[in-house]
Parts: C-alpha cells; structure tokens; sequence
C-alpha cells in the first residue's frame, strides 16, 4: 500500500513538474509582464504567469525530484518574495494519477482563518535549496491578490 502511494506520488510530482525549468541563482526577480492571462474555467478566475525566480543557494526542482510528501507543507512565496501561506494539498485529476491543483492556505493562524487556493501546476515554481528538504513555491501574485481569489472548494 505504501509502496503504491509513493509510486502514485511520484507520478503525481512527475506530472507537476513537466513545466519545471532550469537551475537559476541570484536575488529574487519576478517574471517580466506579458500578454494578459488566459481565464481558467476550473477555478473561474483569471490564470497566474508561472513565475521565474531567481534565489540564491535555490534550483527549480526537476521532474522526479520531489514526493507528494515533499510538498504538503511547503512555504509559498508571492512575486514581492514575501511568505504568503504553505501547501495545504494537491488535488489529482479525475484520472487519479494527474496533479490539477496545488492547494495553498493563504493566511490565518494555524489554520483559522485561513483562505484556500487552487492553482495549476503551471502557475507556480518549485525551488528546492542544494539537496536539503528546504522547498518552496513561488507564485507570481501577491498575498493580497491571494485572498481575493475564489475560495477553493473541496
């Protein structure tokens, strides 16, 4: 059972990561202004850029170098590099296997209050710092810009 979890875990993080890109250094800088985004009927709000930071002593995590596990808790970042909340949870496609949405909590205090998003995998960045468990998630919005999302609804 376990065995299976790690390999629908894994499977899971392989299907997030597909939009990864390559190790970055430096100080903090958010993705430069495009086109306006394209609307995401799954969360009814307007999709997010995914981000392209560049922290210092931090890589944007390759396919198959994270685990479900991993990820739940991990600390969120908005594109002013403030923490903005953590990961509350992935939400798979209806096949089982796909990551749809990383959940995050966005504020509150050890849970209360908290307001809930779901973003797709290609609205945030995933660092990791050198080899250590040290993982964060970078969105290209503001914890402000958070909130005011729709709630998500499990």
């Amino acid at each position: 059972m376990k065995l299976t979890r790690t390999m629908l875990s894994a499977a899971a993080i392989l299907a997030l990561m597909a939009a990864g890109t390559f190790a970055q250094t430096t100080t903090p800088t958010p993705a430069p202004a495009t086109a306006a985004p394209a609307t995401s009927t799954a969360t009814e709000r307007p999709m997010l850029r995914q981000p392209t930071m560049e922290v210092e002593g931090y890589t944007t995590i390759a396919t198959g170098d994270i685990t479900t596990e991993d990820l739940t808790g991990a600390e969120a970042y908005g594109s002013d590099d403030k923490d903005i909340g953590n990961v509350d949870s992935l939400a798979l496609a209806a096949d089982g296997k796909t990551v749809e949405h990383i959940v995050l909590e966005i504020g509150g205090f050890l849970g209360i209050g908290a307001h809930q998003v779901a973003l797709s995998p290609t609205e945030v960045q995933i660092m990791r710092k050198g080899t250590s468990s040290d993982i964060r998630v970078y969105v290209d919005a503001t914890k402000k810009e958070l909130q005011a999302q729709p709630a998500y609804k499990k």
